[in-house]
């Protein structure tokens, strides 16, 4: 980041050398390039960690002073390290390489694996079949309430 009215500086400490006399040309020219014309990164902008100050700087001030310690800057990091911080390095790691191994397999069963998905979301997907007409339950209350007219006709019969 230029320095506002570096460069201007700069023409004013060379004149004055030249002028004085007590020096030459390259003398001069050192200590006007001596004076910085550019802002170190680190230092073009002051260290605020606060949300509204994140927000409004510009790229290079996230760039300077990214700092995985502090809040806002843990929002940029990657869903990985949350996942360390909530289960536990060592619990973390397993449930990483799980999720690496599924997604070797992934890639090792390529097409077949993107038709499995399909077929099983197609027949999760698909309207239920229709239940067939239940005879069988049908012809048993039948017979068995032919079974039972019967006996109470039979009993309740006069001779």
């Amino acid at each position: 980041m230029k320095l506002p009215g570096a460069a201007a500086e700069r023409r004013r400490t060379y004149d004055i050398c030249m002028r004085s006399g007590a020096k030459n040309h390259d003398a001069c020219q050192a200590e006007a390039e001596a004076l910085p014309l550019f802002q170190d990164l680190f230092g073009a902008y002051p260290t605020s960690h606060t949300p509204q100050a994140w927000w409004a700087a510009p790229i290079s001030q996230l760039i300077a002073d990214y700092d995985p310690d502090n809040p806002p800057a843990d929002e940029l990091r990657g869903w990985e390290h949350q996942l360390r911080q909530t289960h536990g390095k060592t619990q973390a790691e397993i449930l990483l390489g799980v999720g690496a191994a599924f997604e070797a397999a992934e890639d090792a069963l390529g097409d077949t694996y993107g038709s499995v998905v399909e077929s099983a979301t197609d027949a999760l997907n698909a309207p239920p079949s229709p239940k067939p007409f239940p005879w069988l339950k049908l012809g048993l209350g039948l017979s068995g309430a032919t079974l039972v007219g019967a006996l109470a006709y039979r009993i309740t019969r006069k001779p």
